[in-house]
């Protein structure tokens, strides 16, 4: 079993940064391919929003997930056949986990493996763990405490 690192993003500002690492290379890649498919189908408009959609499709593999919650945790299992531990990187947000991968062009797929995860509550972002083995990647997000109002506090030392 391989634990890998998990990348902590924690407030706003290190959110904003972490979505802006890579998007024009993929949006880039994304334009190329749907302009392929385009041009493959004869050229023809009409048909854009089919072509980025295929493109998206080609360039990208939406792994089968299952995700568990209990009363302390949520826990995110993803197959991801083919992908060694250190092309998997695993995200962890206050409200999400993002699960990218990236092999190259291998032999039999070329394809990157996104796969993004809305969590209904937020976690603890300091503590999520993830450990890879045999293609299968678990990743567990301990929930986040809930804070005590300021309301609750006063009311709990006046008592």
């Amino acid at each position: 079993m391989a634990n890998l690192t998990v990348q902590k993003v924690k407030n706003e500002e290190e959110r904003i940064a972490f979505a802006l690492e890579d998007p024009r290379d993929t949006f880039e890649m994304i334009r190329r391919r749907a302009f392929e498919v385009f041009e493959q189908r004869g050229g023809n408009p009409g048909n854009e929003v089919d072509d980025w959609l295929q493109a998206e499709r080609d360039l990208f593999c939406v792994p089968p997930a299952e995700l568990t919650e209990t009363a302390e945790e949520i826990q995110i299992t993803v197959s991801v056949p083919g992908f060694a531990p250190k092309q998997v990187q695993v995200t962890a947000e206050p409200g999400e986990i993002l699960v990218r991968g990236d092999h190259g062009f291998q032999d039999f797929s070329d394809k990157s493996l996104y796969r993004r995860f809305e969590i209904g509550q937020p976690i603890d972002v300091d503590h999520v763990t993830a450990n890879f083995e045999n293609g299968i990647l678990t990743v567990k997000a301990p929930k986040k405490a809930p804070q005590a109002s300021a309301d609750n506090k006063k009311t709990a030392t006046a008592a």
